[in-house]
């Protein structure tokens, strides 16, 4: 029959309850001083680690500059070589007009010229690319122009001049 009378529930039995307190004391913990051991060698690898990759990042660095200063100086040959071909074509040209030149040492001129000039344009297509990732290695934002990279060429105090008989070269030291 259902009452308004509240009934206390027992849960368990009074010889099944317990009740206590365990203390232990650590008198010696091997495994914290492995820990400890084992993160100061973590740390150190990570130190050695972003060393290696500042080496790697500053010799990349170093290896991109120096080649698009490589770049630059054979575009500079290319364009005289372009301004030969160019003056070669055009005396060609002229001898052709006159009779005095077969067609086909006129073509051959041409391609000459042809062929300079798309090597100045590869070169200078090269040197934008290693600009763009030049500005990548060295961070530059993606919003400034990377073609605005103004180099300047290794100072001469970083060369060696060396005298031959028959020609003066310059060896840069790196």
């Amino acid at each position: 029959p259902a009452t308004d009378k509240v009934a206390n529930l027992a849960f368990g039995t009074r010889w099944q309850q317990s009740a206590g307190l365990k203390v232990t004391q650590l008198v010696h913990d091997f495994s914290f001083k492995a820990s400890q051991l084992e993160n100061s060698f973590k740390q150190k690898v990570s130190q050695l680690d972003k060393q290696q990759l500042e080496y790697e990042l500053t010799y990349e660095v170093a290896k991109t500059y120096l080649g698009i200063l490589l770049l630059q100086d054979q575009q500079k040959t290319a364009s005289t070589d372009t301004a030969r071909t160019y003056n070669s074509f055009q005396l060609q040209d002229a001898r052709f007009k006159e009779g005095k030149l077969l067609r086909s040492d006129w073509n051959k001129a041409l391609l000459n010229h042809n062929n300079s000039v798309q090597a100045y344009e590869d070169y200078q297509f090269q040197i934008n690319e290693q600009k763009a990732y030049l500005s990548y290695l060295m961070g530059v934002g993606a919003d400034k122009s990377y073609s605005s990279l103004i180099l300047e060429p290794v100072p001469d105090s970083l060369l060696i001049t060396q005298q031959t008989e028959s020609a003066t070269s310059t060896i840069p030291l790196f």
